[in-house]
């Protein structure tokens, strides 16, 4: 038998199925760590399946996108009521450098900050251009320079909104973006 591999049912006896491989070597086997993809051209690419947004897929322990498998693999499960979020704004980003966790509203005023809300912006459905807007930027900058100085009725009659507004712009819950 010298020169001959060894085989068991017509595979090589160092043959290794999918099924056979541990979850982690399946989902790196995946991922391609080569300098020059992303923003900054540190991210790591998901090669596999990918939903229509350009998110990974993997299927493991659970199913799900490939940017929150790698965040519970490297820091444990995601708290309820947070999302995983990309830093590199990279869908198909899994470098858990890139990853952190925040709410979904912080989630989509940090899509908005960045201007990747073009659905908003085309659409004039965002700040001062949104066709129901009582507030320019301007007046809107002035209220927060206001703060608490005065009471939130007072500047609400001010400029003629509710005093939720008021609130709100004070406390960035809206007009984030500014």
């Amino acid at each position: 038998m010298a020169g001959r591999h060894r085989e068991k049912n017509g595979l090589p006896l160092n043959f290794r199925s999918q099924y056979q491989k541990s979850e982690e070597e399946r989902f790196f086997e995946k991922v391609d760590k080569t300098p020059g993809h992303g923003p900054d051209g540190d991210c790591w690419i998901w090669t596999g399946s990918k939903t229509g947004k350009g998110y990974g897929g993997f299927r493991g322990s659970t199913t799900g996108k490939a940017h929150i498998w790698m965040y519970q693999h490297m820091h444990g499960d995601v708290s309820a009521g947070l999302e995983v979020m990309h830093s590199c704004d990279e869908p198909a980003c899994v470098n858990p450098d890139h990853l952190t966790t925040d709410t979904h509203h912080e989630n989509i005023l940090d899509c908005v900050r960045k201007g990747r809300s073009k659905h908003w912006k085309e659409n004039g459905f965002f700040g001062e251009n949104h066709r129901m807007a009582k507030l320019d930027n301007e007046k809107v900058l002035e209220i927060r320079k206001i703060g608490y100085s005065q009471t939130f009725e007072e500047t609400a009659k001010q400029f003629g909104v509710s005093k939720t507004t008021v609130s709100n712009i004070i406390n960035r819950k809206r007009w984030a973006h500014l």
